[in-house]
């Protein structure tokens, strides 16, 4: 398996300079249509999936999402105008976004591919005010503006006028007593149904582990399933929410990484699905999250997740400069110049680059018939933690 560093150059635009690191692994296949309120979007180039994530044409998203773009650099400001007035600041190639002022992490930064600079399409029109719903037969994204943002605002000229009139006063004999005003009923939420389980199935590597207490706002949520399942049945909830259309779901593994920043407290998963004989499973753990005010980050790792890989395996990435980063890899497969731990786990960890660039290399026996799980934490000089986990097939 060959295996492509980071690499970064200068690369001349019309009016604009970008200094980035190349985008590994993009995929075209299977297209993926975005509509936005019920009118499909026609752009000049395709999105394109990569490492999970759909990324889309920066100028092309955000102008079709009703904001002004500015370009200087390596930096991308999008605004909106009231009363939705949203400000998004993005630099090439930075794994944190600024938000109306307020840093938020991503799971990828944006990217140059094919000499266009390309956003992660979610992370886009959620800052933006937008909801997505993913259709996943029909291969479409359909996105929904809020009321206020998506309405145009009328020019002060071409309005209607507004006659001044004098409100008469109300006379007292035609003051009537106010009626009481009826209570606002409260919508019950709809009780979400999962399978009654026929068997138990073991759901195994869960991240964060269970009972642990991680400090990081946006932790990756994800788990190795102990034998095949059937993906498209696979449900996944979060505190009670149903993120399954916001989550990578294979028949062996599932991950979830969150925009928005998890409350500090306690969180449940549940994993429910049925196995390729329909037979029912429900699983559930807990961790609990805290503040986090320190930052880290692990971004353009390599391989992606569920692709099938061969010995010599080399794992690559960027994280903080001189951070201290670990791998933990799980399989039965394995070579043996790694600490051996319980259950077949090897370990080994470096410290990255001023660069912030790290690598491993793995070397793999009996290849072609393993699953291997690939836990990578890096630890910055600060404290600060993140956490990646990567599933490939052997």
């Amino acid at each position: 398996m060959t295996v492509r560093a980071a690499l970064v150059a200068v690369l001349s635009l019309p009016a604009l300079a970008w200094m980035v690191a190349d985008v590994p692994s993009a995929q075209t296949g299977d297209a993926v249509a975005v509509v936005i309120d019920g009118t499909p979007l026609s752009m000049q180039r395709e999105p394109i999936r990569t490492r999970g994530t759909l990324f889309v044409p920066v100028r092309e998203i955000f102008e079709a999402l009703g904001a002004h773009v500015h370009a200087h650099a390596t930096e991308i400001t999008a605004t909106t105008r009231s009363p939705q007035a949203h400000t998004v600041v993005m630099h090439v190639g930075d794994p944190v976004a600024s938000v109306d002022g307020s840093d938020v992490p991503l799971a990828y930064p944006p990217d140059l591919i094919d000499g266009t600079v390309y956003v992660p399409l979610r992370f886009v029109a959620t800052a933006l005010g937008a909801t997505l719903r993913y259709d996943g037969p029909a291969h479409t994204i359909f996105i929904a503006r809020s009321a206020a943002a998506a309405a145009v605002e009328t020019p002060v000229s071409e309005r209607a006028p507004v006659l001044e009139r004098e409100t008469p006063a109300p006379s007292p004999e035609a003051t009537a007593e106010p009626a009481l005003a009826e209570p606002t009923p409260v919508a019950t939420p709809t009780p979400i149904e999962l399978p009654t389980p026929s068997i138990v199935l073991r759901v195994v590597r869960e991240e964060p582990a269970r009972g642990t207490t991680v400090a990081r706002d946006h932790p990756e949520i994800s788990a190795s399933f102990g034998e095949p399942v059937a993906a498209a049945s696979v449900r996944i909830l979060l505190d009670g929410r149903e993120i399954t259309s916001e989550t990578t779901i294979t028949d062996r593994y599932f991950i979830y990484e969150p925009e928005a920043a998890l409350e500090p407290g306690t969180h449940e998963i549940v994993v429910a699905g049925r196995t390729p004989l329909h037979e029912a499973f429900l699983a559930r753990w807990s961790f609990d999250s805290v503040e986090s005010t320190a930052h880290n980050y692990l971004s353009g790792v390599e391989p992606i997740s569920g692709i099938a890989v061969s010995s010599p395996l080399v794992i690559s990435g960027i994280t903080r400069p001189r951070s201290r980063v670990g791998i933990v890899a799980t399989s039965s497969e394995t070579a043996a110049h790694f600490s051996e731990l319980a259950g077949g786990s090897l370990t080994d960890h470096t410290v990255a680059d001023a660069h912030g660039n790290f690598s491993f290399r793995l070397d793999l026996v009996d290849t072609g018939s393993g699953f291997l799980d690939v836990r990578i934490d890096s630890t910055a000089p600060g404290g600060a933690v993140a956490v990646k986990t990567l599933r490939l097939r052997l």
